[in-house]
């Protein structure tokens, strides 16, 4: 059972938030392996350098980059394709927006063993 993270996160918009977000859910306990990130950037293409820049640096490297006008219906499209290849039945998946830093009421692995002893396979906040 691993525990994944997976966003489609707007370099175009959020490249600021990108080291915090990321420092933030490595520090909840999801390893850099288990980032399955969706890159989408199509204003300013240096910012595809800065953020792969700083993903390397954690040792984080995107599953999809996207150099296209965001488009919902796109967005969950490449998002579902990068679950599907990555994510097994077992697995547990935190999905936060770019901006968005989940907490949680105890640490993930403890949450997970917790909601999976009660039944449990999704959690909402």
């Amino acid at each position: 059972m691993k525990t994944y993270l997976a966003t489609c996160f707007s370099l175009d918009f959020d490249l600021p938030l990108l080291k915090h977000f990321v420092e933030h859910y490595l520090s909840l306990g999801i390893a850099p392996e288990n980032f399955l990130l969706v890159l989408n950037v199509f204003k300013d293409m240096s910012k595809l350098q800065k953020g792969l820049s700083i993903l390397s640096s954690y040792r984080i490297f995107p599953k999809d980059i996207w150099c296209y006008e965001y488009e919902s219906h796109e967005k969950w499209q490449r998002v579902h394709i990068m679950l599907n290849a990555h994510v097994g039945s077992d697995d547990w998946v935190v999905h936060p927006d770019s901006d968005e830093f989940f907490k949680f009421p105890m640490d993930l692995k403890n949450l997970t063993h917790a909601m999976q002893q009660q039944g449990m396979n999704a959690a909402q906040g």
